[in-house]
């Protein structure tokens, strides 16, 4: 019996071992083919790196040489943007009437696409600004890209115009350029609004300082016929070792008389807009901060005959005569600013100069001052106030207070 059941065990035990044998097997079959499907995913995985590392490559070439990851148009190597934001509270207080309170917006988007290899660029930009009606000279059109909050209707939205559209084309030390422009020649804030945007064509040269500039623009169309004007100006600018920089430039502006009547001029047979400009600017640094003398004179040649554009029977030939004073200075995050201006009654177009200074008053037969206090918040957001103090020169002695309180953003 004892012997019986020792054989039965040895059986089991056999039975026993030769299952686990099998199932160790099979584990290890399972483990094999595990690890042949592992090392099949971490292929897939490796082939799919060097797919995207590859793609990556390609997107640095395009980045590299264009300047962005965007795909253009055949022909375009760039494409930039570049815009800002200006919120601004506004008090006016003019004697004896016309005071107004009102908050404003500007916003303006400007596109540059370059061509490098031909050596062009097409920009356009736009802007908000109200359609002019007459009503307030300098307050809309061509010298204001403010848009009054809710000027009209309740909580109104503002409008967007084509600030500027043209194409430039460079040749060496001279440029050509076509379609409706910044203004392209220098000189202080006074003569031309800074939202002035001259519309026709300008050749421009510049070489180790010395430039000159001359046009035909677009000014004004009379069904058939275009009121145009001419403008030339040269000038030489330089930046010497120790910091001081200066400008001087001379510029000559010719109406003509398709162009006149719709700039101010008064319906006389002898009276012209032949605006002569002498502009100089030198900056010094000071220190850690950096100073800016500047001064503008202009004389209407033009200005003759019996009425004059601002009326009262001024004499034209007595009121031909502008000029304005000023200096600005930066230091840190702080800028400031003064400067002192005369406009006698014809001596430059009404329509076209700085709308801000005597609004209210007058576009010209003004004198006063404006000052202005900055500070850069960030490295892209700014906070500036301005005053102008402004009074008739001639007739009824009115006089008028302007504040301006800015926040500016840029991107």
């Amino acid at each position: 019996m004892k012997r019986l059941i020792a054989v039965c065990t040895c059986a089991v035990l056999s039975m026993v071992a030769s299952a686990a044998e099998g199932d160790q097997q099979a584990l290890i079959d399972k483990i094999e083919a595990m690890q042949r499907q592992v090392a099949a995913q971490q292929a897939a995985i490796e082939a799919l790196k060097s797919e995207l590392l590859s793609q990556k490559e390609k997107v640095d070439k395009v980045v590299e040489k264009s300047g962005s990851a965007i795909s253009l148009g055949k022909g375009i190597d760039n494409l930039k943007l570049k815009g800002d934001l200006r919120l601004r509270y506004e008090r006016r207080d003019v004697d004896g009437g016309a005071n107004r309170d009102r908050l404003r917006t500007r916003f303006r988007l400007g596109m540059v696409w370059q061509n490098d290899e031909e050596s062009w660029e097409v920009a356009a930009g736009l802007a908000t600004g109200e359609k002019s009606d007459g009503a307030d000279i300098g307050s809309s059109g061509a010298t204001s890209t403010n848009d009054t909050w809710s000027g009209d209707s309740p909580f109104e939205t503002g409008e967007i115009f084509l600030d500027y559209a043209y194409a430039k084309h460079t040749m060496g030390c001279t440029t050509l350029t076509l379609g409706q422009q910044k203004n392209p020649f220098v000189g202080s804030w006074l003569l031309f609004d800074g939202d002035i945007r001259p519309a026709g064509a300008t050749v421009k040269y510049d070489n180790m300082g010395l430039f000159a500039a001359g046009g035909v623009y677009d000014v004004i169309q009379f069904g058939n016929d275009m009121g145009a004007l001419y403008a030339g100006q040269v000038g030489y600018a330089v930046e010497q070792e120790d910091g001081i920089d200066y400008t001087v430039a001379l510029a000559y502006f010719d109406y003509t008389d398709k162009a006149e009547g719709a700039i101010g001029a008064p319906a006389d047979a002898d009276y012209d807009f032949q605006i002569l400009d002498l502009y100089a600017t030198v900056g010094i640094p000071v220190g850690e901060a950096s100073v800016s003398l500047y001064a503008d004179y202009f004389t209407n040649l033009g200005a003759d005959g019996a009425t004059s554009q601002a009326g009262g029977g001024l004499d034209p030939d007595d009121e031909d005569t502008g000029w304005v004073v000023g200096i600005d200075a930066k230091m840190g995050a702080f800028s400031a600013g003064y400067a002192y201006a005369r406009i006698e009654a014809d001596a430059c177009p009404a329509e076209l100069k700085d709308a801000d200074f005597g609004t209210g008053v007058d576009a010209t037969n003004i004198k006063g001052h404006k000052l202005a206090l900055g500070y850069k918040l960030t490295k892209n957001c700014s906070l500036k106030g301005t005053a102008l103090f402004y009074e008739e020169l001639e007739n009824n002695d009115e006089e008028a207070d302007l504040y301006q309180i800015d926040l500016s953003y840029k991107f």
